[in-house]
């Protein structure tokens, strides 16, 4: 017969550093007398064990019961945090995917975390990508950056139903750069190389910036 083991949570030591992954706690497991045993798991997770804890109802479980209430409680943990992240903007598969990582879940549990966020419409990538879209258009940004950041959001704008005609015409892309150009304030000197590099970093090709940022300095002269 397994033997009942005994269990402590131990928090966090540190504070997470900004743009850094956020420290671990820790389950120290042990046979009464025996070795201890210490598993890794998020802050988060540290969180929910301590209330199990004070609550009692872990107690007087083997290894094995012990350990898949831990699996139980980090995926229940995981699924709040991505309800949590959506609370606030939609977010894509992959981003979702990053921020449980950062949060300390491994590879196996944010990916079936968010494959039930996908499966219950929590998170949704075509989603994600129109209102993206739209924001960034709204922005003044050109078709280059929108097509950037959205593949280092893991999603292929090319591969997306619409793209680009349902949100933007590309033979107007010189009218649309036009527009953004003549709400920058850019002073000498360097004017033009300014302006042009404003309108590149905005996802404009330097052919259009550099056409555009030559027309607006004309006129202004």
């Amino acid at each position: 017969m397994d033997e009942m083991v005994e269990w402590e949570v131990i928090p966090p030591r540190s504070r997470a550093s900004v743009g850094g992954p956020k420290p671990m706690g820790s389950v120290r497991i042990a046979v009464k007398g025996g070795k201890a045993e210490y598993v890794n798991v998020p802050a988060c997770v540290t969180r929910s064990l301590i209330r199990h804890k004070k609550s009692g109802d872990m107690e007087g479980l083997t290894k094995d019961e012990l350990l898949s209430a831990l699996d139980r409680i980090t995926a229940i943990c995981a699924r709040q945090r991505i309800s949590q992240l959506v609370a606030r903007r939609d977010y894509s598969q992959l981003e979702t995917l990053r921020r449980l990582k950062e949060d300390g879940f491994t590879d196996d549990e944010a990916q079936t975390a968010v494959g039930h966020a996908v499966n219950i419409g929590l998170v949704c990538d075509k989603r994600f990508a129109d209102a993206y879209i739209r924001g960034k258009i709204f922005s003044g940004w050109g078709m280059e950056r929108i097509e950037r950041e959205l593949a280092h959001r893991g999603i292929e704008a090319r591969e997306l139903e619409g793209w680009p005609y349902e949100y933007l015409d590309p033979d107007d892309e010189y009218d649309r750069a036009m527009q953004v150009a003549r709400r920058k304030t850019v002073r000498e000197p360097n004017a033009y190389a300014k302006l042009a590099r404003f309108l590149v970093n905005r996802g404009f090709t330097y052919a259009i910036a550099s056409s555009v940022a030559k027309e607006v300095l004309a006129v202004a002269r």
